[in-house]
């Protein structure tokens, strides 16, 4: 258990092949874990156990997200009777970029979907990537979308977007950079 009476299974090697099998492992741990102080049980499916998801759903487990860089389900379950459920939900905002980049002649750079229905101008951006800062998702992303090299100098605005993709809210950080390489390469994708 961790600090908080928590279990955390993340090893699939310790839970068995059949479902039988782990009916009666998982219910007899869990008798354990509530008399011992357990508040909660996180287990992170893997292939090739998923198949056992079924069995912790039959016991109360819940779905809490899933994770495609590690290829897992997690799913949880609330042991303490005393109080309502405590667990933190996983994380729902997509958290995205646009670069505005003014050169030494005082202009603005800016890109045309290819393949939006209206071909709108904007700022280069996108998606950060999991792990990474504002200041590197976006200056990524003006050099993935238009060869041009820039330095992040600050952030100029923020908008929050609810319910945006999969119920989740969206964050859309407007940042100011300055080019360090003023040569455009057009994306042809």
């Amino acid at each position: 258990m961790d600090r908080y009476g928590g279990v955390i299974l993340e090893d699939m090697s310790l839970l068995p092949e059949g479902e039988q099998e782990f009916r009666e492992k998982l219910k007899a741990s869990l008798e354990h874990w509530e008399q011992n102080g357990g508040r909660s049980v996180q287990i992170f499916f893997k292939p090739p156990k998923c198949h056992l998801m079924n069995v912790a759903a039959e016991n109360g487990f819940y779905f809490h997200h899933a994770n495609k860089a590690d290829n897992y389900v997690a799913m949880c379950k609330w042991l303490d009777k005393k109080v309502e459920d405590r667990l933190p939900a996983y994380a729902d905002h997509y958290v995205g970029v646009g670069g505005i980049v003014i050169n030494s002649k005082e202009e603005v750079l800016m890109i045309q979907e290819r393949r939006a229905k209206v071909k709108l101008w904007k700022f280069p951006g996108g998606y950060v990537d999991q792990g990474e800062t504002l200041k590197v998702g976006v200056e990524r992303e003006v050099l993935e979308e238009t060869g041009v090299k820039a330095e992040f100098e600050g952030l100029l605005a923020l908008r929050e977007q609810l319910d945006y993709k999969y119920g989740a809210a969206d964050f859309y950080f407007v940042c100011i950079l300055k080019p360090i390489d003023e040569t455009i390469n057009v994306q042809d994708v």
